[in-house]
């Protein structure tokens, strides 16, 4: 892994390795700040640090200095190079948050989650500045939400002819719990009774009869209904 650094404000282009193609450009990425992010640090405020990588054997990879008792809400305001490769402009960039750790014997440091930049996007972005709140997860399968990272991302280079076009996120498919309840829902709906209107005007008859109020706009066949069953009754 590559190593925090401790001091300077602006690192030096990382190196672009051997894999992925000829050098064709550089990605400038000032890392302002992260917040609501884990603090797995009991007693005190965590030290904490950011981490960019391009995917590939050999990519660059680059690190932040140290924002010592950074805790939930770091500010690193830095500023890092990594070299673009031809191969690397379908990629995604892999920001990460990272917790140091001071006793390397008991405890290596400890991801505290990471985002995904698709370099096309910076390419194609107006100006090719590319400057957002991305949301850090903290696993690759289920994206569980931790904290945001404030990046501010620059493409200086070859732009190529053809810029792919990063696909948009599909929507979340239905749990199985869900088609159970939907299910479920339904077969309430089969149990609604829906009243009768003619029953319903003779029980007003009726209550008006017996409080002596008058009721209103009653239909000829509710009274007949309601002569019906009083004759039945009787016989």
């Amino acid at each position: 892994m590559e190593q925090p650094q401790q001091k300077g404000a602006v690192s030096e282009p990382a190196s672009n390795g051997t894999g992925g193609g000829d050098l064709i450009g550089y990605i400038d990425v000032h890392v302002k700040s992260a917040r609501d992010i884990q603090n797995i640090c009991i007693y005190h405020k965590q030290d904490v640090y950011a981490r960019l990588s391009l995917p590939g054997e050999g990519a660059p990879a680059a690190s932040t200095q140290v924002v010592n008792g950074g805790g939930r809400n770091p500010v690193f305001d830095q500023s890092l190079r990594l070299g673009v490769r031809a191969g690397d402009v379908d990629a995604a960039l892999r920001c990460e948050v990272w917790m140091l750790s001071r006793v390397k014997n008991y405890l290596q440091d400890q991801l505290l989650g990471f985002a995904l930049v698709p370099l096309a996007e910076v390419v194609a972005a107006d100006a090719g500045t590319l400057a957002r709140e991305f949301q850090l997860t903290t696993s690759d399968l289920f994206q569980t939400p931790s904290g945001f990272l404030q990046l501010e991302l620059s493409y200086i280079g070859v732009v190529p002819e053809v810029v792919p076009v990063s696909p948009s996120p599909k929507p979340a498919l239905a749990e199985p719990e869900d088609d159970f309840a939907c299910a479920g829902k339904g077969k309430e709906y089969e149990k609604i009774e829906f009243p009768d209107p003619n029953l319903v005007e003779a029980n007003q008859i009726m209550v008006s009869e017996y409080t002596g109020l008058p009721c209103k706009a009653v239909s000829r066949r509710a009274r007949e209904l309601l002569t019906r069953g009083r004759d039945g009754d009787t016989t």
